[in-house]
């Protein structure tokens, strides 16, 4: 481990559960381990064999972030006992344990609040998984202005709803800002257009399967029209670049 980043890491280790959000009740303790390697940004072996996959965070894109952020975690958690919360099924289609993971001691710390906190990785959520993706954000948004990790070298950008830009990175988990230009409510699905030209602008989709659960989260989609949005999920190529949203951990109002 380098000094650079044990100078980052120091003061990140010192985040407990509480400053970032105790875990949400669906997520239930489940087993413990010693982590023997870090193997990605994202996943590591315990000494049983399993493999765990970081719930709620997504990794930067080009290889060398990825060095960097697989360094970090591993500086803070190979060698260590932890503890796995689950929110979903057991194991994913890869027989991995998608967790959050909490590193043994008193307090016990969080590794994705730590990791995000560092700038390391971002803040993703899933439906029906999202209890803490609000607490990840916030504590994004720290590292954000704090210009930490990958957020001070560029790797990390919020982007903007630029057709051109967000072209070059389809296929991968990006965050977006910016003013919803018009809505519209086409057979099963609401559109939040960021452009005058649905068929080349960046766009919003939501399906209508997944509009209740936005049901008293203050997050009415067909109404957005004019507000400031920051929207993170992963670009496809759909009458330009799109985001597909199904929860709404997955927005935030800005103003």
């Amino acid at each position: 481990m380098t000094r650079r980043l044990q100078a980052v890491l120091l003061p990140i280790c010192l985040l407990a559960i509480a400053a970032c959000g105790a875990a949400d009740a669906a997520w239930q303790a489940a087993e413990t381990g010693r982590v023997t390697s870090v193997e990605s940004p994202v996943t590591l072996k315990l000494e049983t064999g399993l493999t765990v996959r970081l719930a709620g965070v997504a990794a930067p894109e080009e290889l060398a972030e990825r060095e960097t952020s697989r360094a970090a975690l591993e500086a803070l958690a190979e060698g260590e006992t932890v503890l796995l919360r689950e929110g979903g099924p057991a194991r994913d289609r890869y027989g991995r344990a998608v967790a959050q993971l909490y590193i043994a001691g008193e307090p016990e710390r969080w590794a994705q609040g730590e990791m995000v906190r560092g700038g390391w990785l971002l803040a993703e959520s899933v439906a029906g998984d999202s209890g803490d993706a609000r607490a990840l954000q916030a504590v994004e948004a720290e590292a954000r202005r704090a210009g930490r990790g990958h957020w001070g070298n560029g790797a990390f950008i919020v982007r903007a709803p630029d057709t051109n830009g967000l072209a070059q990175h389809l296929d991968t988990f990006q965050i977006v800002e910016g003013i919803v230009v018009e809505t519209a409510e086409v057979r099963e699905w609401t559109y939040l257009n960021f452009g005058l030209d649905y068929r080349t602008d960046f766009t919003v989709a939501i399906h209508e399967d997944s509009l209740a659960r936005f049901e008293g989260t203050g997050i009415d989609p067909a109404a957005l029209s004019g507000a400031r949005l920051r929207v993170r999920g992963w670009v496809e190529p759909r009458n330009g670049p799109m985001i597909t949203v199904d929860h709404p951990e997955q927005i935030e109002i800005l103003d």
